[in-house]
């Protein structure tokens, strides 16, 4: 039999996915997501600096933190050579870091602090602080502070050699917490501790047994400890704060 041809049809071209971006935490990140090959992803402006950061091992998405500062920047965000929706755009610049006191006046937070090598904390008359960086909230700081003895405390905070708004500021001493103290459930299968401010970072657990560490809901110097002693072995159970060991726990569990 012959045929003759009446017409052709030819299959739609593909549609090529593309990135898409937001913009977040008052315009000094955006996250990307659906990037599929991130060498073909590129983020270009003259005089500014970025940071691409992968969001918590989810494939495809990103976030790319960057400061702007002194003048306005226009920002190119291209995928495989090609702009996507939504850039260019414009940058204005960042506004100088503040400090916001926490009621409870044993922490306080630095907002706006992008490049944290720029970032300088002085605690003055001996008094002991930890820095912490917020990882969902890019430019922000926790300090927490443990002012003790006689007469106040003053930290000066300083971002690229000058002082922050807000800063330098005093603080009172407080009375120093009591030493750790640990007690045993009648089950012998949870460990409860009390002045333990900070645990999951100040309270170490040396054990055999496997466990799990809980911070009171109430009490936030309080943390208790779960341990999982369901085989037959015999575990050592150790724990110290602040690398000192915790009188009493230091023991062998059946």
């Amino acid at each position: 039999m012959a045929f003759q041809h009446v017409y052709s049809h030819a299959a739609a071209p593909a549609v090529e996915e593309r990135p898409t971006f937001d913009m977040k935490h008052g315009e000094r990140s955006f996250e990307l997501n659906g990037v599929k090959d991130v060498g073909a992803l590129e983020v270009q402006s003259p005089n500014l600096e970025f940071q691409l950061l992968k969001c918590n091992n989810v494939d495809g998405r990103y976030r790319v933190d960057f400061e702007p500062r002194g003048e306005e920047h226009e920002v190119d965000v291209k995928y495989n050579g090609k702009h996507l929706e939504g850039s260019p755009f414009q940058l204005k610049p960042a506004g100088k870091p503040s400090l916001d006191v926490q009621s409870d006046s044993k922490s306080f937070l630095v907002n706006g602090a992008f490049n944290q090598d720029a970032l300088n904390v002085q605690g003055s008359n001996g008094v002991a602080y930890d820095v912490y960086a917020n990882r969902e909230v890019p430019g922000q700081y926790r300090v927490d502070f443990f002012p003790q003895g006689n007469g106040e405390h003053q930290f000066d905070v300083t971002y690229n050699g000058e002082h922050v708004e807000g800063s330098p500021f005093q603080v009172k001493p407080v009375a120093a917490l009591p030493a750790p103290v640990m007690s045993m459930s009648p089950d012998r299968k949870v460990m409860s501790f009390q002045h333990v401010p900070h645990a999951k970072q100040k309270l170490e657990i040396d054990s055999t047994a496997a466990y799990q560490m809980f911070e009171d809901k109430q009490d936030p110097n309080t943390a208790h400890v779960l341990l999982e002693t369901g085989d037959q072995n015999v575990h050592r159970v150790k724990a110290s704060y602040n690398g000192k060991e915790i009188e009493g726990a230091n023991f062998y569990l059946a």
